[in-house]
């Protein structure tokens, strides 16, 4: 049995680089190889896709996006002969992002793609979504395996969209990059806050910064702008690298705790960054919103705390409270990495994973 993930750039990069990475963002590839099963990967640059298409197609593309938000360039890279050829020798195929899983069902249906298809969801459709596209995604991802890395998400597909069961597999972080450390550079008393995602809520955050609080430090792709002089802006992301596993690893731990502000949305904004931070052993503060991914395991003031959706007040109080109160510090910090090593780790995921690709292919 042969397995082929399809990702975005990013990966290649970091393997060859010769640096070591944290690997949940290969969504359990790493682990899969060291239980001897014939895995690989491609990115989009093996499949001729790139941002360099004439006007035409790029017209059509952003018609089609805005129409149904279905990828045009990505289908019709995917029908190309040399494409099918690779994918069809798989025995099974994952993908991680919406483009590649919108045009796998559609070749699915079609009946051009033959192999089973994992489709790993994160925030595929919203509450918000019209009917015309809630039922053009039902449609089309018919025949694809859909599974979600949170559990309310799971519970919003299955009841409003697919109407047939949707598996979950808790999403879990490489526990072993992100550990915990006692070593701290001298002069250091921030407040972390990082992600790239277009769910964080930047401007309530600003918004309830006070002058006489610690530096906050925002990390992110997105741009962000205020004028206060205790609040630092650093740009990242991912695929870029602008900054390097390591620094943001030592972002972590030398921090006092870490903030993931949120918008209200049903995707599971800020699910690797809390993770991380937990595993390295600092204390979050979160918003609480109706995508969190498992409200069975994240217990307020058990591991974190969480804070209502635009509330300055509330994240205000949890600045204040977490600066002035170490026990509660401490006990976040333990039980946070105590989470990770049980249950939120790249192991745990991969178990939950096999079960479904051994179900897929039996």
């Amino acid at each position: 049995m042969s397995i082929r993930y399809i990702f975005k750039s990013g990966r290649k990069s970091r393997i060859s680089s010769g640096n070591r990475f944290p690997k949940e963002f290969f969504y359990c590839y790493f682990d899969l190889l060291q239980k001897k099963l014939d895995v690989d990967f491609i990115e989009e640059i093996d499949l001729g896709i790139s941002k360099k298409v004439n006007l035409f197609t790029r017209f059509l593309n952003k018609f089609s996006r805005i129409l149904f938000d279905f990828p045009l360039i990505h289908t019709k890279k995917l029908l190309e002969w040399k494409n099918l050829k690779l994918l069809n020798k798989s025995s099974i195929i994952i993908v991680t992002t919406k483009s590649f899983g919108l045009s796998l069902g559609f070749l699915k249906l079609l009946g051009i793609i033959k192999k089973p298809v994992i489709f790993i969801v994160m925030g595929l459709l919203s509450n918000e979504s019209n009917f015309l596209k809630r039922n053009f995604y039902k449609l089309l991802l018919n025949k694809i395996k859909i599974v979600s890395i949170s559990k309310n998400e799971k519970k919003f597909l299955e009841s409003k969209i697919f109407k047939k069961p949707v598996s979950y597999i808790p999403f879990g972080i490489d526990k072993d990059f992100w550990y915990p450390s006692d070593i701290k550079l001298k002069n250091q008393r921030y407040i972390l806050a990082i992600g790239n995602d277009y769910n964080r809520d930047w401007d309530t955050l600003i918004n309830a910064w006070e002058d006489y609080y610690p530096d906050l430090k925002i990390v992110t792709s997105i741009p962000v702008k205020t004028n206060k002089k205790n609040i630092l802006i650093k740009k990242s992301s991912w695929g870029e690298e602008y900054i390097s596993d390591k620094e943001i690893r030592n972002l972590y731990l030398n921090s006092l705790f870490v903030i993931v502000p949120l918008k209200e949305t049903m995707q599971p904004s800020g699910q690797s960054c809390c993770l991380q931070a937990m595993s390295c052993g600092r204390p979050v503060v979160m918003t609480k919103i109706k995508g969190l991914w498992d409200d069975t395991h994240l217990i307020n003031r058990k591991n974190l705390l969480f804070i209502r959706p635009r509330s300055e007040v509330d994240l205000r109080n949890s600045v204040i409270e977490l600066l002035n109160n170490k026990k509660l510090q401490e006990n976040l910090s333990k039980n946070g990495r105590k989470l990770v090593e049980k249950y939120f780790n790249t192991s745990s995921m991969t178990h939950y994973l096999e079960k479904i690709i051994k179900d897929l292919t039996i």
